[in-house]
């Protein structure tokens, strides 16, 4: 297997959960902030 889409396969959900915990820390900070599932479908919406 291609260690750089064995890399990117590992890399995606980290980043994604990293990103998800980030986002949650955040709005605990800042209610203001927007939503996990606002951001997620925007996220989709890019990637798609």
């Amino acid at each position: 297997m291609n260690p750089d889409l064995l890399q990117t396969l590992i890399g995606l959900p980290v980043a994604w959960i990293g990103l998800t915990v980030a986002i949650h820390f955040y709005r605990l900070l800042d209610e203001k902030a927007p939503d996990t599932d606002e951001v997620a479908e925007n996220v989709r919406g890019f990637v798609a």
